[in-house]
């Protein structure tokens, strides 16, 4: 396994695809990071927040298909189950910017209705660069019909407020409405 190799080379290593707790311990790999070290801790959270506003089944977990979308997907996996919260599904999408491959199943559109279709009502979104994605999944969720006050809808991850602050000023009424 890679972070052994790593360790015994004493090698840095980064993890960018994969995730497990063995390769985060700094005991058994103390030479392997991940590109986002705070990923655990906003996963913690995030699941606590949801516990404290007794969202605890039936949460859709919206996330872009790249290097760390599936990580971020995995990190809350993980911290929903310690908690109990037990129903959570993914819904994954195209990232525009980063996926190697696109697939028509996977299209935002065709995710978010499968999203609709699902019956959750509680959407963690985990987006890979909120600047560009916004916008994109504004779009695709009220063509669903997904901003009618139905759904709450959740961001995780690290945003730049003074980068949102700009898109919620722009005259884009879809971003503003969502």
């Amino acid at each position: 396994e890679l972070s052994t190799l790593a360790a015994s080379l004493e090698f840095p290593f980064t993890v960018t695809r994969a995730f497990n707790f063995n390769v985060l311990s700094w005991y058994s790999s103390p030479y392997t990071s991940q590109v986002y070290p705070d990923l655990m801790d906003h996963a913690r959270i995030l699941a606590k927040y949801l516990l404290h506003k007794g969202r605890t089944n039936f949460i859709a977990v919206l996330y872009a298909l790249s290097d760390t979308g599936i990580q971020r997907y995995e990190a809350l996996s993980v911290h929903f189950d310690t908690v109990g919260i037990d129903q959570h599904q993914p819904f994954g999408y195209n990232s525009f910017l980063y996926s190697p491959g696109h697939s028509e199943a996977r299209d935002l559109q065709v995710t978010m209705q499968n999203l609709k279709d699902s019956g959750y009502r509680t959407v963690v979104v985990a987006m890979e660069t909120a600047y560009f994605e916004l916008g994109v999944v504004a779009s695709a969720a009220k063509a669903a019909g997904l901003t009618n006050g139905d759904f709450m809808w959740v961001f995780f991850g690290e945003f730049d407020f003074a980068i949102l602050s700009a898109i919620l000023s722009t005259e884009d009424s879809v971003i503003r409405e969502f």
